[in-house]
């Protein structure tokens, strides 16, 4: 009796696993010049418009004989990296000339180092500084002149610049001049040797861009669409005005939009906020969003508007690992399912034994998929079918269990 119970419930998850496994992507790509066990493909633009945005409905098949294999893959998003080191030091000397404030500053070796974070205690102002550095204290060499450092905060800006970015040095001392007449009451510095580790972009093209004045908010509104949905996770924004400016600014774009008795209403989401300026190479970055919309939205206050040339948008090159079975005589990669969840594959805790270098493998073009086509054909064409064998199925258990308490009682 309870190998019967047991058949029963085999044959039920055989049902459901058919079922589900049914029409369940909707494109597929070849992918060729696989030669390796270990190699690499770049996803192009067109791909993310089909897909899920955390690309976890992505998949690899492989043909082996009569068998479906699936290809285990690890997907690489080739963002920025910054390596940053903290250098210890001492503030030695503080003194005040004519020239201004100045501050030494003693590291515990010979490291190199390349930037220098300030807090200060003011919170308005507007100076020139200059960078020297001397391993004796007596010849002294320039690094850095007239650099700028600015903080404006009132009730609408709250903008602060005061790092320090220099080539890098390797001195025993340091001294930061600050050409101000009034204290500038140095809280903290932090020395730091940054080691920028650049990733991989691709430029997207801006298909339309409309400038609007809000007069009435005293605001400029850029709207800039792209042709397709792809991942953007930079925006540079191209300003001809030659003067000095501070704009705060917000960049969002439209989600979705939901229906209403007075229309359609846009859902925004926010990307990131700024200062739009004129020091600065107002370049904005923010995490890797799958959008195809972007608004942009330059706080005038009781300014003219600056005259925005152009804006430049780029994303990460996104590329997935892949470990390819020998057997397999071909590979395709599927993809467009939004009942997917992430594959979890064993390579994602070994990828330190993954080689560096791997030659690409290419995807041919996009195929859409029938409804009636799948990896897994289901039991039964029709739904109605695995309804009535599950019913049935429901009254052999129960018939089973009303005969094992009748036999106990």
């Amino acid at each position: 009796m309870k190998t019967k119970i047991k058949i029963a419930l085999l044959i039920l998850s055989f049902c459901c696993t058919g079922y589900a496994y049914a029409n369940q992507y909707h494109y597929k790509r070849e992918i060729r010049n696989v030669t390796d066990q270990w190699q690499k493909i770049i996803l192009p633009d067109d791909l993310f418009q089909e897909v899920k945005p955390d690309l976890s409905d992505v998949r690899i098949f492989g043909i082996a004989g009569n068998d479906t294999i699936e290809v285990p893959y690890i997907l690489k998003i080739n963002a920025d990296r910054i390596d940053s080191k903290s250098v210890p030091f001492k503030l030695i000397n503080q003194s005040k000339t004519n020239a201004g404030y100045h501050f030494t500053f003693e590291t515990g070796s010979e490291e190199l180092v390349n930037e220098i974070y300030l807090t200060l205690k003011q919170q308005n102002f507007d100076w020139k500084i200059s960078l020297e550095g001397s391993q004796n204290q007596r010849e002294w060499y320039s690094i850095l002149e007239n650099y700028r450092i600015l903080s404006i905060r009132n009730d609408l800006t709250d903008f602060r610049f005061t790092t320090i970015v220099f080539p890098d040095s390797k001195y025993h001392f340091f001294r930061l001049n600050i050409e101000s007449e009034s204290d500038p009451e140095l809280l903290t510095a932090e020395i730091f040797l940054n080691k920028n580790v650049p990733g991989l972009y691709r430029n997207h093209k801006v298909n339309s861009t409309n400038i609007v004045e809000d007069k009435e908010h005293n605001r400029t509104i850029i709207h800039a669409k792209l042709t397709s949905k792809v991942p953007v996770c930079s925006l540079k924004i191209h300003v001809s005005d030659t003067i000095d400016f501070y704009r705060p600014l917000t960049i969002k774009y439209i989600t979705d939009s939901t229906k209403t008795q007075t229309g359609w209403h846009k859902n925004y989401r926010i990307l990131a906020t700024g200062t739009l300026n004129s020091i600065e190479k107002n370049e904005f970055k923010f995490v890797g969003v799958m959008l195809d919309n972007l608004i942009i939205e330059i706080e005038n206050c009781n300014n003219t508007p600056l005259k925005v040339d152009s804006i430049s948008l780029s994303g990460y090159v996104y590329e997935i690992i892949a470990r390819f079975n020998d057997n397999a005589a071909s590979c395709f990669l599927y993809y467009g399912n939004k009942n997917a969840d992430k594959p979890d594959y064993d390579i994602k805790h070994f990828s330190d034994r993954i080689p560096e270098n791997l030659s690409e493998a290419s995807l041919g073009e996009k195929i859409a998929l029938k409804k009636s086509e799948s990896r897994v054909n289901p039991l039964f064409q029709s739904k109605w079918w695995l309804w009535g064998i599950i019913c049935v199925i429901i009254g052999v258990l129960g018939w089973f269990s009303w005969k094992m308490l009748g036999s106990k009682s």
